[in-house]
């Protein structure tokens, strides 16, 4: 027979979560998927049973209420269960049971708390467990991008506050905390402003560091904060990711050459193949993907310092799409002043004007815009600014993907889009009356495809059904669009014999009333 010490080593692979994905706090659960669980190591023999359980329970998450229910009668039946949890990651509420748990189990370590918790989960029982435990790190995650209403805000308040009062918080952050930080917490939110909370957890005299996964836009009132100046950190600027060093064998032959033999086009066409994947460059041409380096992508400026025949070639996949931040706006345009030849390369921006340096700064002369003469596809969500930037850019865009958050918009903004063939255009906060009818004739044959249309009113659809597009072929509206059922059949009527595809909101699909007889279509 294998002694205990043993067994352990071999069930802990199987058995053992990651202290990184305990810690995750991305949108998507890393435990939503489903897993065979693994308690099925504990049934082998009575051995395995015993060694095993302690490295089960070591690690606990739960996402239902049914899983803590079932865990509240494990612990009665088994009061020895709750002292091998160490780490406990609730995703809810999960009503009275957590009392139980919380009570059961004196010896955690590591808690994770989530803020978006959603009637009709109840934290009656996890306000009540708090205080009966002393945590090293705790982890307090809300995943919701939209301000929290009254009640949510309540019970974030509520439970921050006993998270606050449990004694001794210490250890270390979860994301690539430094060796210096011996003792924080981490909070990764997406409040817009700093909630009342705060400042409650501030007084918390054992805590050290307090690390948001994201940064405020608010850092005046941080500044302003003595206490939370002192405490604030923010993962993506103040932590670094350890270096890795890797065994590499020295080469057999130490003057050994790449494709020494190959053709002068053959190397070429290898090397920009090998430098398209080594710079994440279709990566990078989504606006979703991080345009600052991570451990997962680190800085592609290395590759160009390799040699001039690397950074000959992977410059325009370094300029190919540009993501430009509140930091990174003025030295970019700087760049681009010095090396005018740069903006050929640019073929996609993407921005939020709220990050852009102020509008005089860009907005003085189209001959400044050199990254934006070559663009191709844009999107951002902008305000009325917008019309800055369609002076310079108009003439190259092919697509056009924008979402106006504003009380006027006027149609002829959209006019130097001569080459526009993609339209992509959401409004949100409509005043009830928009200029929109200023658009001359001769753009209504220039927009070869209105791809989508989201709008919080039907005045778009008012206007679409009075220009002449001439190649038009698609239109999309999949959102709900208030008493539209007249516009809509008006728009279906001027342009439904050139449609192939038109793809509606399911409220807008009403058989009775949207005549579609004169589209040559299937409808979705």
């Amino acid at each position: 027979m294998l002694p205990d010490e043993i067994i352990s080593e071999v069930l802990s692979p199987a058995l053992k979560v990651s202290d990184e994905l305990f810690c995750d706090t991305s949108p998507v659960s890393p435990f939503s998927s489903y897993s065979q669980s693994t308690s099925i190591y504990l049934l082998v023999c009575k051995d395995w049973l015993r060694v095993a359980t302690p490295l089960l329970y070591h690690v606990v998450v739960l996402r239902s209420k049914s899983q803590a229910n079932a865990l509240q009668t494990a612990m009665k039946s088994n009061p020895d269960l709750g002292r091998f949890v160490k780490k406990l990651r609730l995703e809810g509420g999960y009503g009275a049971a957590m009392h139980t748990i919380l009570k059961s189990a004196p010896n955690i370590t590591d808690l994770f708390l989530t803020l978006s918790i959603w009637t009709p989960d109840s934290t009656i029982g996890l306000c009540k467990g708090l205080p009966l435990i002393d945590p090293h790190r705790v982890i307090l995650v809300d995943g919701s991008f939209t301000p929290p209403k009254n009640n949510k805000r309540r019970r974030c308040e509520r439970l921050c506050w006993h998270a606050s009062v449990l004694g001794r918080i210490c250890g270390y952050s979860a994301i690539h905390m430094g060796p210096q930080m011996r003792e924080g917490m981490l909070l990764s939110s997406y409040f817009y402003n700093i909630p009342s909370f705060i400042s409650k957890l501030c007084t918390t005299p054992s805590l050290k560091v307090l690390q948001f996964q994201n940064s405020f836009n608010v850092e005046r009132v941080i500044n302003e904060d003595s206490k939370l100046q002192k405490l604030a950190r923010y993962s993506w600027s103040e932590t670094k990711d350890s270096p890795v060093e890797l065994d590499i064998s020295p080469p057999l032959n130490p003057r050994f050459v790449p494709m020494e033999f190959a053709s002068k086009e053959t190397r070429h066409v290898v090397w920009m193949r090998v430098l398209f994947f080594a710079m994440y460059v279709e990566e990078l041409r989504s606006p979703s993907f991080p345009c600052r380096p991570t451990s997962a992508h680190p800085s592609r400026l290395p590759i160009l310092s390799v040699s001039k025949y690397f950074n000959r070639i992977g410059l325009p996949y370094l300029w190919e799409s540009v993501h430009l931040t509140y930091s990174s706006a003025s030295g970019m345009r700087a760049r681009l002043e010095q090396r005018p030849d740069l903006a050929s390369f640019i073929l996609r921006v993407y921005y939020d004007i709220e990050y852009v340096a102020s509008q005089a700064e860009f907005d003085s002369d189209s001959s400044n815009y050199y990254y934006y003469q070559q663009v191709k596809r844009h999107s951002a969500s902008v305000g009325m600014q917008f019309a800055w930037k369609c002076r310079t850019a108009g003439h190259s865009l092919r697509e056009l993907s924008i979402s106006l958050r504003c009380s006027s918009f006027s149609i002829d903004l959209l006019e130097p889009f001569t080459a526009l063939r993609f339209l992509d255009l959401a409004i949100s906060c409509l005043a009830t009356r928009m200029n929109l009818w200023r658009m001359p004739c001769r753009r209504s044959n220039v927009l070869e495809q209105v791809h989508t249309l989201r709008t919080s009113g039907p005045q778009l659809l008012e206007f679409f059904a009075n220009i002449n597009f001439g190649s038009l072929h698609t239109v999309e509206l999949p959102t709900y669009l208030k008493d539209s059922t007249a516009l809509l059949t008006e728009l279906i009527t001027k342009h439904g014999a050139k449609l192939r595809h038109l793809a509606l909101h399911t409220t807008l699909w009403k058989p009775n009333r949207l005549d579609l007889s004169s589209c040559p279509i299937s409808s979705n």
